[in-house]
């Protein structure tokens, strides 16, 4: 039904005769939505790389959600059991995905002295058959590598650097930390400590630290209490907080340093849905509540937390620099619609002729306002097909071939991640598309209003 206004809108646009420039301008206007359109796909998908890489990243090395008291849970392995229990909790050959766990603070040291390089630390009490089945507590463990496997590079600033034989590049520190074989906390007074926490104590597997525990009062004052511990992995997540802060002992050793008897301060949880972390809270709430009185008792306040909780502020920071991002590069396609609405004005003064024996022969002013209107769509199909033909191929050369190295210590990441999100990708395409055909409206408006006798009174 379209056929003889999509003919005439498109020799309107791919004119031969004495319109050089406005096909010339059209294909400007084309290539900014073009670039408006490119500019949004990588950006938002570099952002939702960021969304999508460090929620992985949280999953995988914290529990989706965890139940807490005030007071230490004395009755962990009843509650453990419990929890075992419910249907949202996962469950596999291995047990379920429930570990009670202590966590403490501690300030560690890689000897003894004022000058010895120092780190503040979390120290979290785990059992590593019941931990595995939450978390990756084992998987993160740097694997071993043969030192002959290790080809030493230096870069353009010429600092050194180790590559793997498969192709990573390791930091002559992180490289020497690969050499000797690490395993989770079994015996006691193991610890095993992140990938930065061990670069900036300067220790290996196999070393020792010490950790001040506690202030106890003594006769002479305060005095701390120095634990001392053997490194017995290091552990690499990706995440640079866990990485910095974190070290695992035995759920025994942190009794034992703590000096607390047999309780657990938390226990975490995994779930078969993460996303549905706040119906489990409820769930487990009305479950908790309905067992027995003693969950009620206001000494014990139990608390459900969730892995959503965690990093809730860079989340909703995430989200507010996307919107940004997508109204300020929605701009750049607004500015080529405003090219699109002075090629089409162009083409109505120069086709004003043309206009005049189209409505001479019967074209009717809803014809002649359909001609221009199809002009605007070609415009923006075309526009938004290379926008989104360049934004993918973008895309795919950061993720395979263009690494982006990033500062972890301000990321919490090391390379720029990109997730190709469908649903984003349709939006940014629509809103350009959008954008493009309303700016076709008021030339073809003009064009409509154009009278037979004015447009042909010179002819």
């Amino acid at each position: 039904m379209l056929k003889f206004e999509a003919y005439i809108a498109l020799r309107y646009l791919i004119s031969r005769e004495r319109s050089g420039l406005l096909s010339l301008i059209t294909l400007i206007s084309a290539g900014g939505v073009a670039v408006g359109v490119t500019a949004l796909i990588i950006v938002i998908s570099v952002l939702d790389g960021f969304d999508l890489d460090l929620r992985r990243t949280i999953l995988g090395v914290l529990s989706h959600a965890e139940v807490q008291s005030i007071q230490p849970m004395d009755d962990y392995r009843e509650l453990t059991k419990r929890l075992s229990k419910h249907p949202m909790v996962v469950s596999g050959e291995k047990g379920a995905g429930v570990a009670p766990v202590i966590q403490k603070q501690a300030m560690l040291q890689a000897e003894l002295g004022i000058d010895a390089p120092k780190q503040g630390a979390i120290i979290l009490g785990v059992i590593p058959e019941l931990e595995r089945n939450v978390t990756k507590l084992e998987e993160n463990i740097l694997e071993q590598i043969d030192r002959k496997d290790l080809q030493l590079e230096f870069d353009s600033q010429g600092l050194a650097w180790y590559r793997t034989a498969a192709g990573r590049r390791l930091e002559p520190y992180e490289a020497e930390l690969h050499l000797i074989p690490g395993h989770a906390p079994r015996g006691d007074r193991e610890v095993m400590i992140g990938v930065e926490m061990a670069r900036r104590l300067r220790v290996r597997v196999g070393d020792s630290i010490y950790a001040f525990t506690q202030i106890a009062a003594t006769a002479n004052g305060p005095w701390p209490k120095i634990v001392k511990l053997q490194v017995c992995g290091v552990f690499k997540s990706g995440w640079y907080e866990l990485d910095a802060n974190f070290a695992y002992v035995t759920l025994a050793t942190a009794q034992s340093i703590y000096l607390m008897d047999d309780v657990a301060d938390k226990i975490h949880i995994k779930l078969k849905d993460p996303m549905a972390v706040e119906r489990f809270r409820e769930s487990l709430q009305e479950d908790l509540s309905s067992a027995s009185p003693q969950y009620l008792d206001p000494q014990r306040q139990y608390r459900i937390g969730s892995w959503s909780e965690r990093n809730v502020e860079f989340f909703k920071a995430l989200a507010l620099e996307r919107l940004a991002m997508y109204t300020i590069l929605t701009l750049i396609v607004i500015v080529a619609s405003f090219n699109i609405i002075g090629t089409l004005i162009m083409v109505v003064i120069e086709k004003t002729r043309e206009i005049g024996i189209l409505r001479s022969i019967g074209c009717g002013a809803r014809q002649i306002m359909m001609i221009f209107i199809l002009q605007g769509v070609l415009i923006g199909f075309a526009g938004a097909s290379c926008g989104l033909g360049l934004g993918l191929l973008g895309c795919y050369a950061i993720q395979r071939w263009i690494k982006f190295e990033l500062p972890s210590a301000v990321y919490g990441i090391e390379t720029l991640p990109v997730h190709i999100e469908p649903a984003s990708i349709a939006i940014i395409v629509g809103i350009a598309f959008i954008i493009t055909v309303a700016a076709s409206v008021l030339p073809s408006l003009q064009a409509c209003r154009i009278k037979t006798v004015e447009a042909l009174r010179y002819e």
